[in-house]
């Protein structure tokens, strides 16, 4: 059997050097159901999933990096046919890492929950965090870093 419970179960957030239990969106984690089932011999596991940290748009000075628009006439599921009427778009928008940004990375690996020894997982493999890249892919002098939305109605960018 295999409950795929999400990221709630036995959720751990961590913010800088701290950690608490929780879910997204300050929603609370599932403590009761990971108990009771460790109690009834069940073995549980963790999964990494590398959220990126939020920042307040209006912190942001957008004018130095590249905007990516969306797509023009978005279908929906398998279906070519635009949504009418059609859904608003939100930018995301690009930027690089410079080498100050390298160094500052370099210099507090140890802040980090999985290079600081705190948390033991692998992250996604085609989206790494920040400190992935610059340790996994030392060589390289900078690195894109995405800025998107979370969404129509709020100022949180990921």
């Amino acid at each position: 059997v295999v409950l795929s419970s999400g990221t709630f179960m036995q959720g751990l957030i961590h913010i800088g050097e701290r950690n608490f239990s929780g879910g997204r969106l300050g929603d609370p984690a599932s403590l009761g159901l990971s108990d009771s089932l460790r109690q009834r011999g069940f073995p549980l596991g963790r999964l990494k999933t590398g959220t990126p940290p939020r920042l307040l748009a209006s912190s942001i000075d957008f004018s130095l990096m590249e905007e990516q628009p969306g797509d023009p006439g978005v279908g929906f599921v398998h279906r070519n046919e635009p949504f009418v009427p059609p859904l608003p778009q939100i930018s995301c928008y690009i930027t690089h890492t410079t080498s100050a940004t390298k160094q500052i990375i370099e210099e507090n690996l140890h802040c980090s929950a999985l290079y600081g020894g705190r948390i033991e997982g692998v992250g996604p493999r085609y989206c790494p965090s920040i400190e992935d890249k610059i340790v996994k892919f030392a060589d390289k002098e900078r690195h894109h870093i995405f800025l998107e939305p979370e969404g129509l109605y709020t100022q949180e960018i990921y």
